[in-house]
């Protein structure tokens, strides 16, 4: 299992970067894999409290770089992710690529 611990404005910025390649018919991923990461993404949101920080569970390493490469293609340059964001959320995969 894999954690990524996010504020909220971190995680609506992994969401949209995420989202943006995601659609993408064309997408080099497997679309199963897209659906389990998009379902951890949902289900993160649905369980977080107000004012802390969002954790979202990954159940594989195949999970976390699907995550990454659809942030990595729909985030750069999206008006929704910041460069703050931006470093943050790369900050996070990576450390969480980690063994």
């Amino acid at each position: 299992m894999i954690s990524l611990r996010l504020e909220a404005q971190q995680y609506a910025a992994l969401r949209a970067g995420f989202d943006a390649a995601a659609g993408d018919p064309d997408a080099p991923i497997d679309v199963s894999l897209l659906a389990r990461v998009r379902n951890a993404l949902t289900e993160a949101k649905a369980a977080a409290l107000p004012g802390l920080p969002i954790l979202v569970m990954l159940k594989s390493s195949d999970e976390l770089a699907a995550l990454s490469a659809c942030f990595d293609v729909g985030g750069e340059g999206h008006a929704d992710v910041t460069d703050d964001h931006w470093d943050a959320i790369t900050a996070l995969i990576e450390q969480a690529a980690r063994p």
